[in-house]
């Protein structure tokens, strides 16, 4: 039902797949500070190259999810702070959706359920649902 996942056959999940152990294993060879802060990662190449030696892979593979990491930031930052998608003019965020009627107000302002027959009844306290974090 995600519009355009209709065109992604299983050539394309496997090397996505591929792709992400091999990430995986890159960010596993990595110290708890280069995880934290990968800045030291772009800072020092002999990070870069100790990283991929660790995983098997080349430095360029290193610079490379450095490049992308560091990217996805950049544009998750911009998405926080209300800057909307880039390259998409006219889609300013999603709050309230400006710009759809309807959306960005109350649609039952001014109505009341008084005189129904079920109003008078005192409602039971909300009683929360165990989730999977209460496991």
């Amino acid at each position: 039902m995600i519009p355009g996942m209709n065109k992604i056959d299983d050539g394309m999940i496997k090397s996505g797949e591929d792709q992400l152990k091999r990430i995986e294993a890159m960010i596993g060879s990595m110290t708890p500070a280069e995880r934290c802060q990968p800045e030291l990662l772009a800072a020092q190449p002999s990070r870069r190259s100790r990283v991929g030696i660790g995983s098997g892979h080349t430095a360029s593979d290193v610079d490379k999810v450095l490049a992308d990491f560091q990217r996805m930031r950049g544009m998750m930052k911009q998405l926080s702070s209300g800057g909307g998608m880039p390259g998409m003019p006219g889609m300013p965020g999603m709050p309230g959706m400006p710009g759809m009627p309807g959306m960005g107000q109350n649609q039952f302002q001014g109505r009341s359920n008084s005189g129904t027959a079920g109003s008078s009844r005192r409602k039971r306290p909300f009683k929360k649902k165990k989730g999977f974090g209460e496991l």
